[in-house]
This record gives C-alpha cells, sequence and structure tokens, in this order.
C-alpha cells in the first residue's frame, strides 16, 4: 500500500465517523423500515487545500493518479493531534477487525499509541500475558498487535489508544479539483473513506 503525502490541510479540515443505515420507505401504509449496515461507524474525512504551492498542488495530484482515483486503497493517517505531547488524540474504540481462529498478528488503525487497550469480544486483554505491541511495524507504520493465542473465531478485536488514527481509505471521488491562481498558488478539495 502507499501512504497519503505529508501536505496538511488548510482550516476546512473535517473528520467524521459515518454509520450506514438502509431505509425504506414510500410504501403504501407509510411504514418506513430501517436497518444499520454495519456494527462500526466508517471514518470519512473531506480536505480543503486553500493557497498551497504548486509544487503541493502537483504531489496530491500525482498521488490520486498513481491512486486511480476511488480504486485503489491507501493508509490515511488523520491529522488531529500531530503536534501534540503525546503524539495525537485519544480516540474511542476503533474497530480493528475479528478473529478468524488462525491469524494473530492484526494491524492496529492506528500510529504513535499510547496508554492503549486491547479488547477482545468485550473484555480488555493483557499485555505481554495475551498480546504484544509493535510501534510502527505494521503495514505503511500502522502499530501491530500479535496475540498470543488465535482463540476462537468471530471475536471483534476494539482498540482505545491515545495517537493518530490511521485508516485504510480511498479517495471518495475520482475527479480532482482544482484552481489555479495568477500569484502561484492553486487549490483543490479533497474526500477520503474507509474501506474495509
Amino acid at each position: 500500500m502507499a501512504n497519503f503525502p505529508n501536505i496538511a490541510p488548510s482550516e476546512s479540515y473535517t473528520p467524521a465517523l459515518e454509520n450506514f443505515t438502509f431505509i425504506a420507505d414510500g410504501y403504501p401504509s407509510g411504514v418506513q423500515l430501517a436497518r444499520a449496515g454495519r456494527l462500526y461507524q466508517v471514518y470519512a474525512c473531506s480536505m480543503r487545500y486553500d493557497n498551497i504551492s504548486y509544487t503541493s498542488l502537483q504531489t496530491l495530484w500525482d498521488f490520486h493518479r498513481s491512486m486511480r482515483g476511488r480504486l485503489t486503497t491507501f493508509t490515511f493517517t488523520d491529522w488531529a493531534g500531530w503536534d501534540a505531547t503525546p503524539t495525537g488524540i485519544a480516540w474511542p474504540k476503533l474497530y480493528i477487525g475479528t478473529t478468524d481462529g488462525v491469524t494473530t498478528g492484526f494491524d492496529v488503525p492506528m500510529k504513535s499509541s499510547s496508554s492503549y487497550t486491547l479488547y477482545r469480544a468485550g473484555s480488555a486483554l493483557t499485555p505481554v500475558t495475551d498480546y504484544s505491541f509493535g510501534s510502527g511495524t505494521g503495514v505503511d507504520g500502522r502499530d501491530k498487535i500479535t496475540l498470543v493465542s488465535a482463540g476462537a473465531s468471530g471475536d471483534l478485536l476494539e482498540w482505545v489508544a491515545t495517537g493518530r488514527a490511521a485508516f485504510n481509505v480511498r479517495f471518495g471521488s475520482d475527479k480532482f479539483p482544482m484552481t489555479f491562481m495568477s500569484n502561484g498558488v492553486a487549490s483543490c478539495a479533497l474526500d477520503v473513506i474507509e474501506a474495509r
């Protein structure tokens, strides 16, 4: 995979956690049916890059083109708390995945994790006894956990920590809208959404 370029967006940086709900309405009876599409929300982010150099615009455009728009996934590291000590912010339970009874190594959706707790099927696990932690040893520099035992299949793994969330995402659009100004600067807007 690849990492999103390390170019901070302008002030219009809007991360969100999105639900996915199916709604069926329009029945003659007036009944509306709703169903949750997933247990965990997905990360989505809208970014504006205002008054950036042509060089920065070229870097973003080249990356968008190399990902072939929405086609290819990549690692996006959230900007929240990038200049804090410790690095990042405190995140609520983030989805890691589910166990399959065989796999023991899982990338954590975070970089630079500190004050962390791993949950398996709702119960907190003990570091060293139940799992080991590797800072930056996962795909694209994400943190990684390795379970001591694969255990049962179907257990939900969740991560609570302070750090910079790092999600597997794709671009929200195949388009790369940009504006060039006469003073040698440019603007563009990009959206990313988590891919699972």
